[in-house]
């Protein structure tokens, strides 16, 4: 039994059911919104991921080598990010990374939807081999 006809998409004429029309629009319209909404929210895990990697790294280079791998992964991933929106804190022992940003969505030039994004993490900064810590 085909798809086709287990659904009953077809009247006997052979014309396109209304049921057709409808489904090829909620799935249309379901595709186009993940195409939309989808890219900005992996980016997001995927520059989530890498702060966790910074933070835990962050012994072998001083802020402004962070902070460039952090911009230059931004840039990779096409996520808006200027240098203000990178802040990092170095205390003690401890690293601090803050990172925000937001994307505007447009769907179909009707509507508008901001989307904003923050990370923060705080991690250990660990010892170097001399056992001073960076």
């Amino acid at each position: 039994m085909y798809i086709i006809d287990k659904f009953n998409i077809k009247s006997e004429k052979g014309e396109i059911t209304f049921k057709l029309l409808l489904f090829l629009l909620v799935a249309t319209s379901i595709g186009y919104a993940a195409y939309i909404i989808a890219p900005p929210y992996i980016s997001y895990n995927l520059m989530k991921k890498e702060i966790a990697t910074e933070v835990r790294n962050s012994y072998m280079y001083d802020d402004a080598e962070i902070r460039t791998k952090i911009m230059t992964k931004a840039d990779e991933w096409w996520i808006p990010l200027m240098d203000h929106h990178v802040k990092i804190n170095r205390y003690r022992e401890e690293i601090e990374i803050m990172v925000s940003w937001d994307v505007t969505l447009n769907f179909l030039n009707f509507y508008e939807w901001t989307v904003y994004f923050d990370i923060h993490e705080i991690g250990d900064v660990k010892k170097t081999s001399s056992g001073k810590y960076n």
